[in-house]
């Protein structure tokens, strides 16, 4: 009787250990999905609007191709899209504060506006650092 019990407790611990290992992984999985999702989120936005931002500066809005600008504004909010979905409020905000600051960028903007993109960029960039870890 007692050779029973100790293989039903022993089977039951084997049971719950499985259990909780099967736990812990499905948790890491989960959250080096997020992580591989929030870095494509990221370096698809910095990319897209580094790229905006440095045609808007030497072109202007209205030079440019009207197909070409608006296909990088498309990635560029599908990219926002997922940050916002993602992503910590703080680097919300940075992003929407980039992306407005963007729209009103233009090739004759003077060097103070200029700094203070480059600040928002560099401030967006470092969020993203924090954000991934």
């Amino acid at each position: 009787m007692e050779a029973l019990l100790a293989g039903v407790a022993g089977a039951l611990i084997s049971l719950a250990a499985v259990l909780l290992g099967a736990r812990l992984n499905a948790r890491r999985e989960h959250q080096q999905w997020q992580r591989d999702q929030k870095l494509r989120a990221a370096t698809e936005f910095l990319t897209t609007t580094h790229h905006l931002l440095w045609l808007y500066r030497t072109s202007g809005k209205a030079s440019l191709d009207q197909v070409e600008r608006r296909s990088w504004r498309n990635r560029m909010q599908l990219a926002r899209s997922a940050l916002y979905l993602l992503c910590q409020p703080a680097v919300v905000d940075l992003a929407d504060q980039f992306a407005q600051r963007l729209q009103q960028t233009t090739p004759d903007a003077d060097a103070n506006f200029n700094k203070d993109t480059d600040e928002l960029f560099l401030a967006l960039r470092e969020q993203f650092r924090l954000e991934l870890g």
